[in-house]
């Protein structure tokens, strides 16, 4: 039997020492019998050997195999017989006979222990096995031959495999994603091929592409096609492609389904089998783009070298995509007629902001989704290296939930939606909050932070202290984007007071970074504004946020640089003096930390259904599901909750008015002070004032912080416990 491995696999393991007392005569010595039966007994017996799950095999100096144990004969499919007084060159293809007795050679030169990890295949399917190889001693500390150790590492290598695969999967949806969200409409058609290149090679997939359906003339448009090498084009051929060609699989598609074929051949004889096999497509898997209820079109995976079945992931994938092309096709439906017809600014304005609302809430989801499952695979065991692509897959899904909030608060602000709260805080509070947020960054970086309040400037003020944090956090983190080595400074300073007595203080944020080039200073408050077409680093929306909520506030923003040495940033704003009299709002404590509350999850999306049940439960929470907001009534009135975690867009009766319902009709009346939290997509201005007013108790946007969820429970719940 042929036993196959990689021999340019093989790496040296730590030294150290071989099997001493061990004596080995040269190959057909007269004593070669008793001397294995001596070296047997030495190493605890042969029924300790035979009993070994590992494969042992034992090789005296000229290669020639002395003993080996059963599970070297079962991996083999060789008898001892056969095995024993041979050489590797007996047993194996030349190449990877030489291969082994050049490592036995260096184990018995070096007098030390090697270790290799590579793909075998004896009888049976591949396997990973790790060997190690030893060298043994005679009684006079000469070295008779090699102690060969085989062990089966098949399933660590496929549990890390798994997770790097999952890991890239998490990689390539939030790429999509980002690449969807920033995409300029003159470059969408390149973006587009780029996504589907990305995605196709990420699933092995032969053939990645988009069809848009024409149904008044009935044909089907291929628009966009990426080919795997040595696959052949088709996007040429399908430009009309007839409807009616498509067969069943238009049907579920137009219902809003998706249509997988694992082996076009097992297709019976018709429309879609006659138009599958000309293109030499083994397997596929489509989905719908659907506006709406109306399928406009699909998007898909062809596999040409073998039939093969599509994965959940590679599902995921694809729908997320398609819900990313309809939006881009909205924007440029919208943004088109906008040019044509020369709408007023106000009805641009109220498109942008349905558009923006649209495409939070698409990216939020499975956001949410990807954030839970990294939360959960930190509750597992990792390396050092697994643990590192889990915190620099969260930190592209952070940045990528910071870049969805700048882009709604750019709206609302020149929507004029965007009112100031102002209320008493703490300076001091302020400046350690912001050095907390920036600590873990800065500390990677050769970069020190520090935030210097002036003597005169009292702590206590009245301001909107969440835009002053933002104001805060857009400067630093910008500042910290630029500069490899060095400082960032921010100074707040006591300017003097206006005639209403309101205090003007100036915060100046400075930097050792690279600089501003002069005639670029005048561009970077503009959104949507680089230095520089080659300086990728952000899609220049915090620098606008921060003029625009410096407007707001009553204040001014200026700032100064200096190529090649550093930039500063000065912004005036005008606060309020507390009352010295009035106390310091106290921190909540937060309700204790407990198990044991029954959770209603009231969600549609099944990989958002999966983590949020898996993070609760592991909190101590028990959990059930209901898909439906009508599902979650009947759920209810079965058996009572402590809390309802409420998703928002479902399908049939919507999260707002199943709140209203549990609220407000008679047959709740027993389960009517149920808390129900909000957890949804929707984070548009005006969302958490319309769930409030449904009767829900408190509102958390996703992608959803579990910490934050878990003290919105406790917060909600207290001590009440429904009736059972």
């Amino acid at each position: 039997m042929a036993f196959e491995t990689d021999p340019g696999k093989l790496h040296q393991s730590e030294t150290g020492e071989g099997v001493k007392g061990t004596r080995w005569p040269g190959p057909g010595g007269p004593a070669a019998g008793a001397d294995t039966s001596s070296t047997l007994r030495n190493l605890s017996g042969r029924a300790i050997l035979a009993a070994m799950q590992e494969i042992v095999a034992i090789k005296d100096t000229c290669g020639v195999y002395r003993a080996v144990n059963p599970a070297m004969c079962r991996f083999l499919g060789k008898p001892e017989a056969m095995i024993l007084g041979r050489t590797d060159f007996d047993l194996f293809p030349p190449d990877l006979a030489a291969a082994y007795q050049a490592l036995d050679a260096q184990v018995m030169e070096g007098l030390a222990p090697r270790n290799i990890e590579e793909q075998a295949k004896g009888s049976g399917q591949p396997i990973w096995v790790s060997t190690t190889k030893s060298p043994l001693f005679d009684q006079e500390n000469r070295c008779s031959g090699v102690l060969v150790v085989v062990r089966d590492i098949t399933a660590r290598k496929l549990a890390e495999e798994s997770a790097k695969r999952r890991i890239l999967f998490q990689r390539i949806l939030v790429n999509v994603a980002a690449t969807c969200i920033n995409i300029p409409l003159d470059e969408v058609d390149a973006a587009i091929h780029g996504c589907l290149e990305e995605m196709g090679r990420f699933v092995d997939a032969d053939r990645a592409y988009i069809f848009e359906f024409h149904f008044d003339r009935g044909i089907a448009v291929n628009t966009h096609e990426w080919c795997a090498e040595g696959i052949h084009a088709q996007i040429q051929n399908l430009r009309e492609l007839p409807l009616d060609r498509i067969g069943e699989g238009l049907a579920e598609l137009t219902r809003g389904r998706p249509h997988h074929v694992e082996d076009v051949a097992a297709l019976p004889p018709g429309p879609l089998r006659s138009t599958l096999e000309p293109q030499g497509i083994r397997s596929l898997m489509t989905v719908p783009l659907l506006r709406g209820e109306q399928c406009i079109g699909c998007v898909g995976f062809d596999s040409v070298r073998q039939a093969r079945p599509f994965c959940e992931d590679e599902y995921t994938l694809l729908a997320m995509f398609a819900r990313m092309l309809v939006n881009i096709g909205l924007r440029r439906e919208v943004e088109e007629s906008l040019r044509l017809a020369g709408l007023k600014a106000q009805a641009a304005s109220d498109a942008k902001s349905e558009f923006l609302a649209n495409m939070s809430h698409e990216i939020r989801t499975p956001l949410n989704g990807i954030l839970g499952m990294l939360q959960l695979m930190n509750t597992t065991s990792l390396d050092a290296e697994q643990s590192e692509y889990i915190h620099m897959a969260t930190q592209a899904a952070r940045r990528m939930t910071r870049l969805l909030s700048d882009i709604l608060d750019l709206s609302r602000v020149e929507a004029g939606k965007l009112t100031l709260q102002e209320s008493p805080f703490s300076m001091s509070e302020v400046r350690r909050s912001v050095l907390d947020i920036f600590k873990p960054v800065s500390s990677r970086r050769d970069v020190r932070t520090s935030f210097e309040l002036d003597p005169l400037l009292p702590d206590r003020l009245v301001g909107d202290e969440t835009r002053l944090r933002q104001i805060l956090l857009n400067l630093i983190g910008n500042s910290l984007k630029f500069t490899e080595r060095g400082f960032v400074r921010v100074e707040a300073m006591l300017l003097g007071s206006d005639a209403g007595s309101r205090l003007n203080v100036a915060f100046r944020v400075c930097d050792s970074g690279c600089g501003i080039p002069e005639d670029k200073l005048g561009v970077i408050f503009e959104p949507f504004e680089q230095l520089t077409q080659a300086c990728n680093r952000g899609v220049g929306l915090g620098l606008a946020i921060v003029r625009r909520l410096v407007q707001l506030m009553g204040g001014r923003i200026e700032a100064r640089s200096w190529p090649g040495e550093g930039t500063a940033v000065t912004v005036t704003l005008p606060f309020g003096l507390a009352d010295e009299q009035e106390d310091a709002p106290a921190l909540p404590t937060g309700a204790e930390k407990r198990s044991g509350h029954r959770i209603l999850l009231v969600e549609d999306d099944l990989f958002n259904q999966k983590t949020s049940k898996a993070l609760l439960e592991k909190s101590g929470y028990a959990v059930s599901v209901a898909d439906t907001g009508l599902e979650a009534l009947h759920t209810l009135q079965e058996s009572g909750f402590d809390c309802i975690l409420m998703d928002i867009h479902l399908p049939g009766l919507d999260g707002v008015e199943t709140a209203r319902i549990i609220r407000n009709a008679p047959e709740f009346r027993a389960h009517a002070e149920t808390p129900i939290i909000a957890v949804t997509a929707n984070a548009m201005l005006g969302d958490r004032e319309r769930f409030l007013a449904a009767g829900m108790n408190d509102f958390i946007a996703k992608p959803m912080d579990f910490h934050a969820l878990t003290a919105a429970i406790e917060n909600a719940t207290g001590s009440r416990r429904v009736p059972r």
